[in-house]
């Protein structure tokens, strides 16, 4: 996806902070830099022997990269944060390509910088896992947090469930319901310990049917991730379309036609938006969404002076899927 760190567009969308993503599958795991030679850097790694060869076959850090790259979908690349500070760091690194955060070696305290980090930058997901339910109150209400609950000797879930699901294509996929690699299946959870994780709107993994997968695909605060995602994808792709339209015209004239050229990029964006599945069918069989843009008369003279155009709107309603089917039926006697 193009580069939009620097750019002449803003994209509001209403009730959350605008911000910019440009890799919208890639996960960054943070290990903690050598002691030694303090210094914060990231760099990427495309597969898990240059992982293995960087920190030893039986690191946290390969482990992670392992779960990562072990999953059939999983990204082309992860990048790896040497930190000295999470906050600092998150801070120093926020415009590069990942959308998914999680640590190589987590704890409690460590665990709860992370996704307070994100939280205050937002349009990222903080990705953590603890090994019981209670735990998860310490990411409660968090918008931008993707809580996972699993014994480690199982697996390391926060990275498979990134390696399976966030490279897919964005709104074809719901995060409940995945068969992950190389994670196993937590079967001798008590009944009051899933009931828990549910009601924290945590997610872990279990066989249900003849299969094991996720159980939720929630963040923090009941959101569902794939509207989250969807979100940051429409965002993202708004300002790159609108971006490039400036950028490869002459001139993009402060009228009706100028105005048609933003409108029609736009209406493209939320089209494919509605083709991937982001966006929710309408009774038309059409995309639930629409878009306007007011004309130059309908501007202030302080936009129109500094050729400002303020006019672009949209709304849409996001896509949704089945999670849970309650079947009601009658039994004929004879």
């Amino acid at each position: 996806m193009a580069n939009t760190k620097f750019s002449d567009v803003t994209v509001t969308l209403k009730g959350s902070v605008p911000s910019i993503s440009i890799g919208l599958g890639i996960p960054a795991v943070l290990v903690k830099t050598n002691v030694d030679a303090p210094k914060s850097k990231m760099t990427k790694f495309y597969d898990i022997q240059a992982v293995s060869d960087a920190y030893g076959p039986d690191t946290d850090m390969t482990k992670v990269a392992r779960a990562v790259f072990s999953q059939d979908a999983r990204p082309e690349h992860i990048d790896v944060i040497e930190y000295t500070d999470i906050t600092n760091d998150i801070n120093t690194f926020w415009n590069e390509d990942f959308t998914f955060a999680l640590l190589a070696t987590p704890n409690a305290a460590d665990n709860a910088t992370l996704a307070l980090a994100i939280e205050q930058l937002a349009y990222k997901f903080a990705v953590v896992q603890v090994e019981k339910a209670a735990d998860l109150a310490a990411f409660k209400n968090m918008q931008w947090t993707i809580g996972t609950v699993l014994p480690f000797a199982n697996g390391r879930l926060d990275a498979a469930i990134v390696g399976g699901v966030a490279s897919r294509t964005v709104g074809s996929v719901n995060w409940k319901f995945k068969a992950l690699n190389g994670i196993k299946a937590w079967d001798d959870i008590m009944t009051t310990e899933k009931g828990a994780i549910d009601e924290a709107f945590g997610i872990t993994y279990l066989t249900r049917g003849n299969m094991a997968s996720t159980t939720g695909g929630h963040v923090m605060n009941g959101l569902y991730i794939d509207d989250l995602h969807g979100r940051i994808w429409i965002d993202s792709n708004i300002q790159s379309s609108l971006m490039n339209v400036l950028n490869q015209n002459d001139k993009v004239p402060y009228n009706a036609v100028g105005i048609g050229l933003l409108l029609g990029e736009l209406s493209a964006v939320l089209e494919t938006a509605f083709q991937q599945g982001i966006i929710e069918t309408g009774v038309d069989t059409k995309g639930s969404y629409s878009v306007a843009g007011s004309t130059r008369e309908q501007q202030t003279a302080s936009d129109i002076n500094s050729r400002k155009y303020s006019g672009l709107t949209f709304t849409y309603t996001p896509s949704s899927s089945i999670d849970h089917a309650d079947v009601n039926g009658t039994v004929l006697l004879p």
